[in-house]
């Protein structure tokens, strides 16, 4: 939508009103909207367009007592949805395409190495299981060489699956709803994403978490490593004996989750799971 564009303040405010629900207010050429707060009228800058050099933070916040909007909420929303603040002016963001979207996929939160193969462990939201597309972490795309603006299809036996970024920085996964109803799986259950380096994709039940455990049989669940009644006292059992060859032990499947060699010095295990989690 376009802040200069050559229609009138009421039609587009009637337009908006009617069509769309939402409240219009006007700062000279620059169009921002009612985001609708509990709290105030906390107004969201649209978009700034034919002002390369941006438009002064001061002169938006001078026109705040006037329009009834705290100066705190167009602060916020002056650094969001496209928009920077560089040297006083707001302007639109413009990164470099051709820059890597993300970090490595071994540093992204969350993402785990498991049977070969990187996977991000996903607690499911009603967005989820309703069929929406969602966010998923940058150094995902990363992994499979995207840029800003890229995006790709994953194979799957349920038909592809869009990953795609967009320019301000981020990376979204097209819906996984078919493959959450074919796992008889709702809300507040925990699923892996495969993400193959043959740009593979599919969705697996992971362990419910059991926020009762404690020490490494509570780490182990935490982080998704399957673990069977036994084990997990078994991992108790060794923890209390407390030496040193069975804390290795115990650490050893944790450093491979996290794509380390088994025996990684237990100072970028902690630096790592601080990470991902």
């Amino acid at each position: 939508m376009l802040a200069k564009s050559g229609i009138s303040e009421r039609l587009l405010n009637e337009y908006l009103t009617r069509d769309l629900g939402q409240k219009v207010i006007s700062i000279k050429d620059y169009l921002i909207i009612d985001a609708g707060s509990h709290n105030s009228r906390a107004v969201a800058l649209l978009s700034i367009h034919g002002e390369p050099q941006g438009v002064s933070l001061d002169y938006l916040l001078s026109r705040a007592g006037r329009l009834r909007v705290h100066e705190n909420s167009i602060r916020t929303y002056a650094t969001s949805d496209g928009l920077e603040l560089i040297d006083g002016q707001v302007r639109r963001y413009e990164p470099d395409l051709d820059t890597p979207i993300g970090g490595s996929i071994a540093n992204s939160q969350n993402v785990y190495f498991r049977q070969g193969q990187w996977h991000l462990l996903l607690t499911l939201t009603k967005d989820h299981v309703r069929g929406s597309g969602f966010h998923i972490p940058r150094g995902i795309g990363n992994h499979y060489g995207l840029n800003f603006g890229d995006g790709i299809d994953l194979t799957s036996p349920l038909g592809s699956v869009r990953m795609g970024t967009d320019k301000l920085r981020t990376l979204r996964l097209s819906s996984i709803g078919r493959f959450i109803q074919g796992l008889g799986a709702g809300i507040g259950d925990r699923v892996w994403l495969t993400f193959g380096d043959d740009r593979s994709f599919a969705v697996s039940l992971a362990p419910k978490l059991q926020p009762e455990l404690t020490g490494f049989a509570g780490l182990y669940n935490h982080i998704g490593l399957d673990i069977t009644e036994p084990e997990r006292d078994s991992l108790l059992q060794q923890e209390a004996n407390d030496a040193d060859t069975s804390r290795a032990d115990l650490l050893a499947p944790i450093n491979e989750a996290l794509g380390l060699s088994p025996d990684a010095p237990r100072r970028r295990t902690v630096s790592l799971l601080r990470q991902r989690t």
